[in-house]
């Protein structure tokens, strides 16, 4: 089953919107601890990685130790949900929405103006904007 870790470092903020990624995309969130990438991929052959680096957040997605998807996150919102509950992630990028679709469901919704949005618990929605590299 696919899953989200982050840095080994990471702050607070970078784990927290890496766990509830995976709550809104239906994965299980594991803590890396010291695990390398090779490590991670004899768990599942299949993960997210939130990272930090520098002044942002860095999103990377790795299928048989190949990376798929490397985005630098450049902006976090976090706001309290007003309306109902949704699951899934929804992405305002059709191939970003593509690519992540491959490994979780999505949602594409090209009126939303951040390029990935989710629900998480405790009545918090996320909003993510960002570039990719590559």
């Amino acid at each position: 089953m696919t899953f989200v870790t982050t840095s080994r470092r990471a702050p607070q903020d970078v784990r927290r919107c890496a766990k509830e990624l995976a709550f809104a995309a239906g994965c299980e969130y594991r803590t890396r601890g010291k695990s390398g990438l090779k490590d991670l991929n004899a768990i599942d052959e299949t993960f997210f990685l939130f990272s930090w680096t520098g002044n942002n957040a860095r999103l990377q997605i790795f299928v048989q130790m190949v990376e798929k998807l490397d985005m630098v996150i450049t902006h976090l919102f976090v706001k309290e949900r007003e309306d109902l509950f949704q699951k899934g992630l929804f992405i305002s990028d059709r191939n970003l929405a593509e690519i992540i679709g491959a490994y979780v469901p999505v949602q594409y919704t090209p009126d939303n103006e951040h390029i990935l949005s989710f629900d998480g618990r405790q009545k918090k929605r996320y909003h993510l904007t960002g570039t990719r590299n590559g």
